[in-house]
């Protein structure tokens, strides 16, 4: 097992803790402010300003200063922001799915205290679990069993007496949805990377209790 800080490909260059920290002084709240002005909701405010952070912290906020002020630029990416928001809102209202969506920014939240690189793959992660939720749509009870025992590292024996399912059957899904996770852990990675990974709205509130224990991944 191995912890996602550990898996940052070497062609990502991250900003200094310096930088970020200065980052977030001057431009947090004029981000989450703006993104209020334009009607986003307040939860998703703040995972909106993180997915920017990250960007900064990877450098991909392609500034140019000669078509003006840093400060006018990330009000337009800012905008853009909500913008897709907006649109990534209105193309699930018009999917029939009857699960709903949920704050999960407190999941991976990036604070100064953490590594960006280890939030960078939180959010991998916490996406991962909930396209994994959303085809196990009908029974959910799978999904929070393998998260306990994959991430929380609650023993078989736990997971069977909370659960009233034998031990063979606890250790049967877990198998089974390990090797699920991973491949759909590699389809969001990617997706990341590329700027074009879009979260999916489900709610995976059983998460909460287990969000202290490091995330990882085979």
């Amino acid at each position: 097992m191995r912890d996602y800080s550990e898996l940052v490909k070497a062609e990502i260059s991250w900003k200094s803790n310096e930088e970020m920290t200065e980052f977030e002084r001057k431009y947090k709240q004029m981000i989450i402010g703006l993104l209020r002005k334009k009607q986003v909701e307040e939860s998703s405010c703040f995972t909106l300003y993180n997915d920017i952070l990250i960007k900064f912290g990877r450098g991909k906020l392609d500034y140019n200063d000669k078509i003006g002020k840093f400060e006018t630029f990330l009000y337009s990416i800012a905008e853009n922001a909500a913008k897709d928001y907006f649109r990534e809102y209105n193309r699930l209202s018009n999917r029939e799915v009857d699960l709903t969506d949920q704050n999960t920014a407190t999941l991976y939240d990036i604070s100064l205290d953490n590594q960006v690189e280890f939030e960078y793959y939180r959010v991998i992660a916490v996406e991962t679990l909930k396209r994994l939720c959303l085809k196990y749509k009908k029974d959910l009870t799978k999904v929070e069993i393998f998260a306990k025992r994959q991430f929380a590292k609650e023993s078989v024996q736990q997971l069977s007496d909370e659960y009233q399912k034998n031990k063979n059957e606890i250790s049967l899904i877990t198998s089974r949805l390990h090797e699920k996770y991973n491949r759909i852990f590699a389809e969001v990675e990617k997706e990341m990377a590329n700027e074009s990974m879009k979260q999916s709205s489900i709610s995976i509130d059983f998460l909460e209790p287990i969000m202290d224990f490091p995330l990882s991944v085979a």
